[in-house]
């Protein structure tokens, strides 16, 4: 008899302890959760300003040769009645180059947007953007800031992948630009497009293959074709090199990226299961629900063999 209870108490302190264990492992942690990303700026109540574009970090291809570079800049504002804009870029020689506006807000809330102007010579630049917000006594509420690059090339890995796993990338090029050659190199800078001798196979890409964009700007898109060399997983630098028709260098990028050759083809359940909008906590409570059946069925054994003894 005492044995059976000692089961007894076994079997329900384990439940206990499991039950305990779970809800305590559903509950969120701010820690482990990596959709929750909380950014604050106060300037004052509802008074706030935000550079929409350009963006912190983009770079932005433009085309050098028409005499002056003009750059549209777009600001999302909280009650504020004036915006001065700042823009200051620095070429590869040293030389700085300005650009200033200003605007008169009439809305409390709203978006503003100004053309902002600079040499043909501020080409192949390091930019920085400022705008200032200021109240009707003209006293600085609010103020924000980004930095950019003006290139004869933007190069941006998309996110998509084709089915290999190789990931996209577009270029974008100023219309001077006559043709582009592509080069990943690993992290000791070893070339990674090359044949079985050892020959180097980067890729080119000639002005006949580009789409003219509507602001007389070239676009093309492709998939880097990792798996087609062999490449391991691992991070690597794109090279991307745009030429002018008299074979001079207009722009150099260099681009870190990383290629997961296992995930290529394979579905993962990360995946599977953030299509159908499944939770972690929703895994751990299902399988309570399971664990708790099965302690169930298992109580009614022990009891059943009591009352038959």
């Amino acid at each position: 008899m005492k044995q059976r209870k000692k089961q007894l108490l076994g079997v329900l302190g384990l439940v206990a302890v499991m039950v305990m264990t779970a809800v305590a492992y559903a509950l969120p942690t701010y820690a482990e959760s990596a959709d929750t990303t909380v950014q604050v700026t106060v300037n004052g109540p509802g008074r706030s300003i935000t550079i929409m574009s350009p963006q912190d970090g983009e770079t932005i291809a433009v085309n050098a040769s028409d005499g002056h570079i003009s750059l549209n800049a777009k600001v999302n504002q909280e009650q504020v009645r004036k915006i001065q804009y700042l823009m200051v870029c620095t070429n590869e020689a040293g030389v700085e180059s300005k650009a200033e506006a200003e605007s008169l807000i009439t809305e409390l809330s709203g978006s503003d947007e100004v053309t902002l102007t600079v040499p043909a010579s501020a080409g192949n630049s390091d930019c920085t953007l400022k705008a200032h917000g200021f109240d009707d006594n003209g006293i600085e509420i609010a103020s924000d800031q980004v930095s950019f690059s003006f290139r004869a090339m933007s190069v941006v890995f998309t996110g998509k992948y084709d089915e290999f796993g190789n990931p996209e990338v577009l270029l974008t090029m100023a219309g001077s630009v006559d043709h582009v050659v592509l080069q990943v190199h690993d992290k000791k800078g070893n070339p990674i497009f090359v044949s079985k001798d050892g020959t180097s196979e980067a890729i080119e890409i000639t002005k006949d293959k580009f789409t003219v964009l509507d602001n007389g700007n070239l676009s093309y898109s492709l998939f880097l074709p990792m798996n087609k060399y062999d490449a391991p997983s691992g991070s690597y630098d794109l090279v991307s090199v745009a030429y002018n028709a008299d074979g001079s260098i207009s722009s150099m990028n260099v681009n870190d990226f990383y290629y997961d050759r296992e995930a290529a083809g394979v579905p993962s359940a990360g995946s599977v299961m953030k299509d159908l909008n499944i939770s972690r906590a929703d895994f751990v409570l299902t399988g309570l629900v399971i664990f708790t059946a099965v302690s169930g069925f298992a109580l009614y054994l022990i009891f059943r063999k009591r009352f038959q003894a």
